[in-house]
């Protein structure tokens, strides 16, 4: 009699088993906050183990109608229950960002191989799409393999997550983990090989590629060649306007024509004339792209599809790596491959930012709200990093392979983001000097708050600090926070704006209107450029880039918008006019040369 028993159990314990499949790690198409972890088919539920995420201290809700349903069709699977996870309820992150949870799905039918996780009205980027019901037979390289890699011969390896960028070349790869930290790989051509990752006891990192070894591209083996190395970013003034084609190649991770775009947008901005641009890039269904992207001069160019600023320049080829999926968990999951400065720049800005735990805009704004205490604490933490990172500059970047121009570029950088924190640090404040108030018919004005406080008078003494490394640099127009500095010199208050003097039959000016006409244009110029002057003077600052930017963009605008309305003998009276403005000591040689060119 036990021995019958036992066999039912066995029987039971066996057909239990046959009845369940275990997915580990699905693959996905596109995850926003949920990750699905394990998936466990048994005939009455479909058991999904997954991991929430946000932000620290933010909230994810999971509605109780949610469902699978099936990529590939209409097939609807309902969601049943939940453990560890109370559902219709804003449930808050903690500070690891994330949570666990089980979800008990109606069984999905056995032909179903893919299906998304859908919330009643939720749109495709707030969803989780295309979730592989099929233990996936690839895998990719962790972040810390990524990257450039250098042998002793001078060989480059360079590695992104799902292949290898090599000679201009995108190549992804089949690729299976091993063992710890080692792969097995097969190419497109089908060769076989492997590659492991290495670390010895002070934590130095090589790469074994088959057999031979690579080492970290960007990290310096001798650093003597920056010994004697100073900070000139006046070398740069031509490179600073140069205009030319940047080659873009990359691959966008989790990316799905069903997200409803199939394009990014590169946006650019020439500094001197303000004129702008947007470049539209095609993205293949499989997530890569490629474009040659004409461009005023090396700029940071923001990137609409990934949301991120990438650095480009003129004749330089960059290849960049983006994940979509739990954004607020990947936001800093770019590896750029390509040309060597615009690799470094790219790599190193964030890097060396984290470095010194920079405040950020929400830091600022709070701080304001706070009151002027507050505010001028934080003006002194932001000029203290300010100056650890003038202290600390060499050191640091001699641990890289870099170029000069990539240092100037780099030092230009985090200089120019402290200057545009404090500029938007008086910004905000200064904001609260007046109310905004709604009236009983919903009209919207503003009157002065009788609270506010002003800021003191030597608020902006950090001017004098900032002369060289961003006010009088030409590579300010090159870094990531450009717009604001040069934004708050141009329209900052008691500053003259020129005025368009029209009149109203001017294709056919009078002699004497012309000449009244262009007297009144010259003398409003004038004007412009003497503020600049007496706002140099306030600052304690000498003429420098920054000031001849703002002359140089407003005079562009000015000539144009009367080349565009007079007739040609006033056209070429206000030419000989502003031609000496231009050219005159104000302006810089090589400024002033592209606004003629212009």
């Amino acid at each position: 009699m036990k021995n019958s028993f036992l066999f039912f159990s066995l029987m039971c314990a066996s057909s239990i088993v046959a009845q369940q499949k275990t997915i580990d790690h699905p693959d996905y198409e596109y995850a926003k906050n949920y990750v699905f972890d394990r998936i466990i088919f048994t005939d009455t539920a479909t058991i999904a183990e997954i991991t929430v995420s946000n932000l620290p201290n933010y909230w994810v809700s999971i509605d109780s109608n949610s469902y699978l349903k099936d990529s590939n069709g209409d097939k609807v699977f309902r969601l049943k229950r939940a453990d560890n996870y109370e559902l219709n309820k804003q449930v808050f992150m903690p500070e690891s960002g994330e949570r666990k949870a089980t979800l008990y799905f109606e069984p999905v039918l056995p032909e179903v191989d893919r299906v998304d996780f859908l919330e009643p009205q939720s749109n495709p980027q707030d969803a989780t799409l295309g979730i592989s019901l099929k233990q996936s037979a690839t895998e990719q390289f962790p972040l810390e393999i990524c990257g450039i890699w250098t042998s002793n011969n001078g060989e480059s390896l360079q590695i992104y997550p799902k292949g290898f960028f090599n000679n201009g070349i995108v190549e992804q790869a089949s690729i299976k983990k091993s063992g710890k930290n080692e792969y097995s790989v097969v190419l497109n051509d089908g060769t076989k090989h492997t590659i492991s990752l290495r670390e010895d006891k002070k934590g130095v990192k090589t790469l074994r590629y088959d057999n031979t070894t690579y080492s970290p591209a960007l990290t310096a083996t001798n650093n003597s060649n920056h010994t004697n190395w100073t900070f000139a970013p006046e070398q740069y003034a031509d490179k600073a306007i140069t205009p030319g084609k940047a080659i873009v190649k990359g691959y966008i991770d989790h990316y799905t024509p069903r997200l409803g775009y199939s394009t990014l947008t590169f946006r650019f901005e020439d500094q001197i004339t303000r004129d702008e641009k947007n470049i539209l890039v095609d993205i293949a269904p499989d997530g890569s792209f490629e474009a040659e992207l004409p461009i005023f001069s090396p700029y940071w160019s923001f990137v609409s599809g990934i949301n991120k600023g990438i650095y480009l320049a003129p004749f330089d080829t960059v290849f960049f790596y983006s994940d979509l999926a739990t954004p607020h968990k990947n936001k800093n999951t770019l590896v750029f491959l390509g040309s060597e400065d615009a690799v470094a720049i790219n790599t190193l800005q964030p890097t060396i930012a984290q470095k010194f735990n920079l405040p950020n805009g929400m830091d600022i704004y709070n701080a304001t709200k706070e009151g002027l205490p507050a505010t001028l604490e934080m003006k002194q933490t932001l000029l203290n990093k300010a100056n650890e990172y003038a202290e600390q500059s060499n050191s640091i970047l001699a641990q890289y392979n870099l170029s000069d121009y990539a240092k100037n570029q780099l030092i230009s950088d985090f200089q120019t983001y402290i200057f545009k924190e404090l500029l938007e640090l008086s910004s905000y404040y200064n904001n609260k000097k007046y109310l905004n108030k709604q009236d009983s018919l919903g009209n919207y004005y503003s009157e002065t708050n009788p609270d506010f406080i002003p800021l003191p008078a030597d608020f902006y003494d950090f001017y004098p600090t900032f002369y060289t490394t961003v006010l009088n640099n030409p590579l300010f127009c090159t870094t990531s926070s450009s717009w604001v500095p040069i934004n708050r010199f141009e329209f900052a208050p008691n500053m003259y704006q020129p005025k368009m003097w029209k009149h109203e039959n001017y294709q056919n000016l009078s002699e004497k209107d012309s000449i009244l006409l262009r007297n009144r244009q010259a003398a409003d110029i004038a004007a412009f450029v003497d503020s600049i002057v007496i706002r140099q003077h306030d600052y304690k600052i000498d003429t420098c880039y920054m000031s001849d930017y703002a002359i140089a963009r407003t005079l562009k605008y000015t000539i144009l918008d009367i080349l565009k309305d007079y007739d040609l003998d006033f056209k070429l009276n206000v030419l000989s006019t502003y031609m000496p403005i231009i050219k005159s000591n104000h302006v810089r040689s090589q400024i002033s040369n592209y606004l003629i060119k212009e």
